[in-house]
């Protein structure tokens, strides 16, 4: 679920200005604040690990992704300076074990976003802080083999 949320925040956070102005997460708008097509991410943790995805985006996925929120997560306190936009997040796991947080993204221009995102949690009563740098780049229009709203891990 980790994993999924930290692919998810950023991009709900990158659509949350459309949804707030629109008051719909169905409706589309007139620009989309990312290009459309083939992005490619790479994630860093505090604990050093480095991941690196491809995925494609398309109207479709980006729609889609505007209403999916991984389950028991919560995003609140949104905000929204120029190309900057923050939020808190909050996820409650099975066991009852709550995770909370605060991610900023900054989307300097259409084909590029980077977002940051610390993560804490109380693990069998001690507290684990993650950290979470993501730098993602337009790569193509054309999304080559990965088919729309998928992802896959690169070398």
């Amino acid at each position: 679920m980790f994993v999924k949320l930290l692919l998810f925040v950023p991009l709900v956070l990158t659509a949350s200005p459309w949804q707030t102005q629109n008051n719909s997460s169905s409706t589309m708008p007139a620009t989309l604040p990312i290009k459309m097509g083939l992005w490619e991410a790479t994630t860093m943790t505090s604990n050093s690990h480095v991941f690196r995805t491809r995925s494609c985006v398309t109207p479709q996925s980006y729609r889609e992704m505007l209403t999916r929120m991984p389950p028991n997560c919560a995003l609140s306190n949104q905000t929204h300076s120029g190309t900057t936009i923050t939020g808190d997040v909050s996820c409650t796991a099975s066991n009852g074990n709550v995770s909370t947080g605060r991610v900023r993204v900054e989307i300097p221009d259409s084909g590029a976003a980077h977002s940051i995102m610390t993560m804490s949690a109380s693990v069998k009563g001690s507290t684990m802080t993650l950290t979470v740098r993501t730098d993602s780049h337009f790569v193509s229009a054309d999304c080559g083999d990965i088919a729309p709203g998928e992802w896959k891990d690169i070398q």
